[in-house]
């Protein structure tokens, strides 16, 4: 059965939730855009993460971030669905680019837990 833990985190709380049976663990920051702090599958670590929460607060390279609406880039902020135009604020200016959309670093609440033997829901909202 997984496991629930909370710690401070720089000016945030980490959520950990951990299967001390499979060795299974994530950690999330829902304060700082939801971002994972550690996956570990079967005690192997997968993700190279944000170690401290100051790294977390520079956001140096999107590790491991909810990119929302969209993970990569728009060239000039555009994009067409079903014959539809939309325009994206463009906020990276040297590229003309709209970027990783806008969830990296926005605050948001974890409104949902589930713990069971073997999964972990969450809803996290802005």
């Amino acid at each position: 059965m997984y496991e629930q833990l909370i710690a401070p985190f720089g000016a945030y709380d980490k959520y950990t939730f951990y299967n001390p049976a499979s060795g299974h663990l994530m950690s999330l920051v829902p304060g700082c855009g939801a971002c994972l702090v550690d996956l570990i599958l079967d005690n192997q670590s997968l993700l190279d993460t944000y170690q401290t929460a100051e790294q977390l607060e520079m956001h140096k390279k999107a590790k491991s971030e909810f990119l929302l609406p969209f993970p990569n880039r728009l060239l000039d902020g555009l994009y067409t669905f079903e014959g539809k135009n939309y325009q994206f604020p463009i906020n990276n200016k040297p590229t003309a680019n709209a970027i990783h959309g806008f969830a990296i670093g926005e605050p948001m609440s974890l409104e949902k837990v589930e713990l069971a033997e073997q999964k972990v829901q969450l809803v996290c909202l802005f």
